[in-house]
């Protein structure tokens, strides 16, 4: 009965662990550091993008973050094909979780949560719809690479329900403010 007991726990901690990864604002700062500047991404469309492109397009796309609000907050904005987006990024100490929330100007919106696994992967979990009102879902890691010059973001995201190819974007640092 205890090897059963001790099981149970073990199995307890572990589904607590998977589903909860707390932030501090230390993460945030440093997930700041490494996304601040300016950006050039390349990347394959994984599903039609309004305003971005089409599944299977070649895209390349533009981003510049900067802190704002005393550092408290990162704004990015993103340009690519005929569409923009806006990006904040901040740490709720309610909830000790490193949120954002995107809206872009062909109508797709997102929100989610970055947490930090080891010293060059996060995790980002998001949500949202695109213009057409599908739902999008994603669990994506980021790789840190290069000393903090290369992000490349990889995982599954499910439109309406449906798995899309899996996503491989690579993102440079161009430059640094």
């Amino acid at each position: 009965m205890r090897i059963l007991s001790n099981f149970c726990v073990f199995m307890i901690a572990l589904s607590t662990a998977c589903v909860a990864q707390d932030s501090t604002r230390s993460d945030f700062e440093e997930w700041t550091e490494l996304s601040k500047g300016r950006w050039v991404g390349k990347m394959v469309l994984v599903a039609d993008w309004p305003g971005f492109g089409k599944k299977g397009d070649k895209v390349t796309a533009y981003e510049e973050a900067a802190l704002i609000e005393g550092g408290k907050a990162l704004l990015t904005k993103q340009m690519s094909g005929n569409a923009t987006s806006t990006t904040i990024t901040y740490f709720d100490a309610g909830t000790n979780e490193i949120r954002l929330v995107s809206v872009g100007s062909a109508g797709n919106v997102f929100a989610g949560v970055i947490s930090k696994r080891s010293a060059d992967r996060w995790s980002f979990k998001a949500s949202g719809s695109i213009t057409s009102g599908e739902k999008v879902e994603g669990d994506l890691t980021v790789t840190i690479s290069n000393g903090g010059e290369t992000q490349t973001w990889t995982g599954d995201l499910k439109i309406d329900g449906k798995p899309s190819d899996p996503l491989n974007d690579v993102w440079m640092r161009t430059g640094k403010n």
